[in-house]
């Protein structure tokens, strides 16, 4: 079989676009109505008197409630210490070139 060679087109690169927006002032008026309010009293009405009756003396005694032994926490040894890595030293990174130098 013959395969014909897709072609690429090449379409051109644009820049990262970045709007900084932190240092934008905006007000926004709201208007809120006015109300009135009408207070008028709630009349509750009387509630009737509420009479328990008597209870006798009751004598209530709980169990005591066992102890729990003492827990004491062993002396651990000291941790041992992290070795140093080293790591090697970065390149600095590349320089880039001036974008609108040719339109100054």
């Amino acid at each position: 079989m013959i395969i014909p060679k897709i072609p690429v087109i090449q379409f051109p690169k644009w820049p990262d676009i970045i709007l900084d927006l932190h240092n934008i002032r905006l007000n926004i008026s709201i208007s809120v109505p006015d109300f009135k309010l009408n207070k008028r009293p709630i009349v509750l009405p009387v509630l009737p008197e509420l009479k328990l009756p008597s209870v006798p003396n009751v004598n209530i005694t709980l169990p005591s409630l066992p102890l729990l032994p003492n827990f004491e926490i062993p002396e651990l040894p000291d941790l041992p210490t992290l070795p140093k890595i080293e790591l090697p030293d970065l390149p600095p990174p590349p320089k880039l070139p001036k974008i609108f130098a040719s339109l100054e």
